[in-house]
């Protein structure tokens, strides 16, 4: 009889903290929701900056580059927050390289 006790409270215990988790999740989305926003903005500044670029410079600053690795950051939060299990994903690497070849 006291471990259906033990049990009931276990499973009452776990069923009261789901809205917990549940609003922990909601928040961390949230949260990832706006630094996919603020990366957008960052995106628009990085074509701002593309646009005011010195041409007669020695070295010339890989736009493209950087831009793909926004995109990259960009599209792993979006699939985080689409997915409805913690399925393993494959990262790709970043650039991290800028200087035009």
């Amino acid at each position: 009889m006291r471990n259906v006790y033990s049990i009931t409270l276990i499973l009452w215990t776990m069923f009261l903290s789901y809205p917990v988790l549940s609003q922990a999740n909601e928040a961390e989305k949230e949260a990832l929701a706006l630094i996919i926003s603020e990366l957008q903005y960052v995106k628009q500044l990085i074509t701002d900056a593309e646009y005011k670029k010195n041409t007669n410079s020695v070295y010339a600053f890989d736009y493209q580059a950087l831009r793909n690795d926004f995109n990259g950051v960009i599209s792993g939060l979006e699939d985080y927050l689409k997915r409805p299990s913690r399925t393993p994903v494959v990262i790709e690497p970043l650039a991290l390289e800028y200087r035009e070849k």
